[in-house]
């Protein structure tokens, strides 16, 4: 039993201290790098979704849409509101993806039902996004919505 204890302080420890590099560090390209070296499992939502940013506004490292969807995805799939809101925007603009208001609309309702801050720049965006579907596909996404269940971490 103490096994596990021990490992998930180490992933909890990593995850920390992942967080704290990529948000006070002015090397982005080096945090970027010391996330992708660990396995994706042990990389936290949060942690996602910052790297996702770097690579979204290219801090320190090549600007790449498709590397940001790819790990705000990862972080959106495991319930995280941040990167639900990223990924919502992502497919709006057809960013790193082809644009797909119908999804844009399903990652936001996802993020809109986060309180704070969040939750309501997503109820907001999503219902501007709403205004480019017919009623079918806004019913299509509310269905999906109520049908989620977030994946475990990878």
């Amino acid at each position: 039993m103490k096994t596990p204890v021990a490992v998930a302080a180490v992933v909890l420890t990593l995850g920390a201290g992942l967080v704290w590099w990529t948000s006070n560090s002015d090397d982005c390209a080096d945090a970027a790098s010391l996330i992708e070296a660990e396995p994706v499992s042990v990389v936290s939502p949060c942690d996602q979704n910052n790297l996702g940013d770097i690579y979204y506004y290219g801090d320190g490292v090549e600007q790449d849409f498709t590397q940001a969807v790819k790990w705000f995805r990862l972080a959106a799939d495991q319930d995280y509101p941040d990167a639900q809101h990223n990924l919502g925007e992502m497919y709006f603009n057809g960013e790193g993806v082809s644009r797909d208001y119908e999804q844009a609309h399903f990652w936001l309702s996802l993020a809109a039902d986060e309180w704070g801050r969040i939750g309501t720049a997503a109820k907001e965006f999503r219902d501007q996004v709403a205004s480019f579907l017919t009623p079918e596909q806004i019913e299509r996404s509310l269905a999906r919505v109520a049908a989620w269940k977030p994946s475990a971490s990878p």
